[in-house]
């Protein structure tokens, strides 16, 4: 797609294997037009690729809990865009999804940024979701949620978001030799960092680099004591570190 803006009336949906849409960079848009649950949808279906462009949910004008991009896809890649202005949720991954990659990444003022809603599928002992280098700025929930996935979650910037990573009920990693980590981040004006609302047994938290400016929260906050927690900075006011 070449550079302009692209007004979306119904929802994009993306059935076939091994299609890619790709734009110009940050000058290729598509905003929304439509109520349509889900401006962009990726089918159930192998190595759907979205790349270099930016999605504008156009939440100015449709603020009901719509979703920019939602994948059930199997290795799907989202790399190098701009996610923007989402009412609800930026990225959703639904489905038992396999491989999903989000590389290279501005997720911008949307309600949630990345948010899984289903298990991620890690039958095969890879890693359902891998969040990597993106830049979350402005989600007034969470940036990231991610829901019994088996994931990788390294070198991306949070800023200006209430909360930032947050993982749920990951008992089920036991039966799998796939650990999952966050590692290498940076949250900086980030209420409630990391956090896990309930169970988060196996997760590697390592040497990541907070800046905490609120004395009633907590940057690392995990359920269980069944996790790994290195190397990380914390700096700042707050309630607690750990």
């Amino acid at each position: 797609l070449l550079e302009g803006e692209y007004p979306l009336a119904s929802s994009l949906y993306i059935s076939k294997a091994n299609v890619t849409i790709r734009g110009m960079g940050a000058g290729t848009v598509l905003k929304r037009a439509t109520s349509s649950s889900d401006l962009i949808s990726l089918a159930n279906q192998p190595n759907i690729h979205i790349r270099d462009l930016c999605v504008d949910g156009n939440k100015d004008s449709f603020t009901e809990n719509l979703t920019n991009i939602s994948t059930k896809g199997l290795y799907a890649v989202i790399n190098n865009c701009i996610v923007r202005n989402a009412a609800y949720i930026g990225i959703r991954i639904e489905l038992y999804d396999l491989g999903t990659r989000i590389h290279n990444c501005i997720i911008r003022d949307c309600t949630s940024g990345i948010y899984e809603s289903s298990p991620g599928n890690s039958t095969a002992g890879e890693r359902a979701t891998e969040v990597h280098n993106c830049i979350f700025e402005g989600c007034s929930d969470r940036a990231m949620f991610l829901f019994e996935s088996f994931y990788s979650v390294t070198g991306n910037k949070f800023s200006k978001c209430n909360k930032g990573f947050a993982a749920n009920w990951q008992k089920a990693q036991k039966n799998n030799n796939v650990s999952n980590v966050i590692m290498g981040n940076i949250f900086n004006e980030t209420k409630i960092p990391i956090y896990s609302p309930l169970y988060d047994d196996g997760l590697i938290v390592h040497g990541n680099n907070i800046v905490m400016n609120d004395t009633n929260e907590t940057a690392i906050s995990l359920s269980s004591p069944q996790n790994i927690i290195s190397n990380n900075i914390v700096r700042g006011l707050c309630r607690r570190g750990i």
